[in-house]
């Protein structure tokens, strides 16, 4: 059996615990899996041999899981066929709200998208991590893929607390203004003049 569970950020980074609610197909106790009783089929599974049953499951999630990752609970899935034994339940787990989520030891890594005025111009962005919110000051002329590093905001262990390492990344939108757009023509003309009257510092 597979099923998702959806996790906050901080769940992600800390552990948790989950409780799933599973549909087992379980042995029909009429007919004991025999599907007939006295010769007509049973009233009870209408001949199937089996029903579906929920069972309620307490799962332990591990901290510092990622995006998708899946977890095994060993023989909480289906009966086998032909009186085998029963499989496995699998978790496929997901991160709300952000999928773009890793470690590196005690150290957070996540991809923040900002808005192109906001890496030409700088200034502060706000995002939410472990329960709380972060204030981050963007440089001017920021580009995308470069990385900030705030302390002590990473995973703590035996007395030791990472750093979150936020790597930036700058999001076009599809549906621009035809303001927005003249802007940007602006800006590609008023480099090319620069360029043709002097060394251009910005290439």
């Amino acid at each position: 059996i597979t099923t998702e569970v959806t996790l906050s950020l901080t769940e992600a980074i800390t552990g948790t615990e989950r409780i799933v609610n599973i549909l087992h197909m379980e042995t029909c106790e009429k007919c004991r899996g025999r599907k007939f009783i006295n010769g007509a089929l049973c009233p009870s599974c209408g001949g199937k041999g089996e029903k579906s049953k929920y069972k309620k499951l307490t799962v332990k999630i591990p901290p510092q899981v990622k995006h998708n990752t899946k977890i095994r609970v060993e023989g909480e899935g289906n009966k086998g066929y032909n009186g085998g034994k029963r499989g496995d339940l699998y978790l496929v787990v997901k991160i709300e709200n952000n999928a773009e989520l890793q470690y590196d030891g005690l150290n957070i890594l996540r991809t923040i998208s900002i808005e192109p005025y906001e890496a030409v111009l700088g200034g502060y962005i706000n995002f939410e991590m472990n329960g709380e919110n972060i204030r981050m000051k963007l440089m001017p002329n920021t580009y995308s893929g470069q990385k900030y590093r705030i302390s002590e905001q990473g995973v703590e262990k035996d007395g030791k607390k990472g750093d979150l390492i936020i790597t930036v990344k700058i999001d076009i939108r599809k549906n621009l203004t035809k303001e927005e757009i003249e802007l940007y023509e602006k800006n590609v003309l008023y480099h090319a003049v620069i360029c043709s009257e002097q060394i251009c510092t910005f290439c």
